[in-house]
């Protein structure tokens, strides 16, 4: 299952860890991955990056 763009802010947070953890497997986690994963996420690298230290990832 993977997190819809623009989605991700209407998931709790436990979801929105477990999308970011699915999506980063899926693309890798090196820089261009994680700037795919952003933008399946319908969010920006930054706050990719940003919430990547939020959940520990």
């Amino acid at each position: 299952m993977t997190a819809q763009p623009r989605q991700l802010a209407s998931k709790g947070k436990q979801a929105e860890r477990e999308a970011i953890e699915n999506v980063i497997q899926r693309f890798g986690s090196s820089v261009e991955g994680k700037k795919q994963a952003a933008t399946e996420l319908g969010i920006s690298i930054a706050t990719l990056y940003r919430k990547i230290k939020l959940y520990g990832l």
